[in-house]
């Protein structure tokens, strides 16, 4: 039973890593599947009444780092889906970071920055967005494409949105978007508000 676990996990882990990269999430899944193949393991030593105080010891340990873990994932993804804007900041441009599809579809991560970007261009109709990422894995359009969708169904003229839809990370997106920046406005005098997670 423990080499069948121990088999799953190296076949996870792979896929995890060389298929799709390494993410936050993909890393954090992996941590709870090693941390259950080596509870199993724990257990099957517990039997062994040579190992009984090593194991319970260790047993505490392991629970107190899983916790530790926990509440640090549950931190990080609150940081993740927070969104804030300060809407009184005056500038030329938005930038609105991409956070991963379903198929067409935005993330809730996606969804909450859209949102926040659909506020501040209403309350600043001046103001031209730059919709920023690329296509992913398991992503039938671009990043890009979905939000431009998404802003339009909520009332923000197509006119007012540019595509940066080459970008596969972060600074990716902010090096992309900027050169399509320099590329519009050749003076560089332009203002810019960047719209994404308190994460970042």
């Amino acid at each position: 039973m423990m080499r069948l676990g121990t088999l799953i996990l190296v076949i996870y882990l792979f896929i995890a890593f060389f298929v799709f990269g390494i993410t936050f999430g993909t890393t954090f899944v992996g941590l709870i599947g090693v941390f259950f193949v080596a509870w199993g393991l724990l257990n099957v030593l517990e039997k062994d009444n040579r190992y009984n105080k090593e194991v319970a010891s260790v047993k505490k340990i392991f629970m107190n780092l899983f916790l530790v873990g926990f509440v640090s994932f549950l931190f990080v993804q609150g940081l993740i889906l927070s969104v804030k804007s300060d809407e009184t900041v005056h500038v030329d441009y938005a930038i609105v970071l991409g956070a991963g599809l379903q198929g067409e579809v935005p993330s809730l991560t996606l969804t909450k920055r859209l949102d926040k970007g659909v506020e501040f261009l209403k309350k600043n109709p001046h103001v031209t967005v730059i919709v920023s990422g690329g296509q992913g894995i398991g992503e039938t359009i671009s990043e890009a494409a979905a939000m431009k969708k998404y802003l339009i169904r909520n009332g923000i003229a197509e006119d007012r949105i540019i595509l940066e839809e080459k970008s596969t990370s972060s600074i990716e997106n902010l090096l992309f978007s900027k050169q399509l920046l320099d590329e519009m406005d050749t003076i560089q005098s332009y203002k810019v508000i960047i719209i994404t997670s308190d994460v970042h």
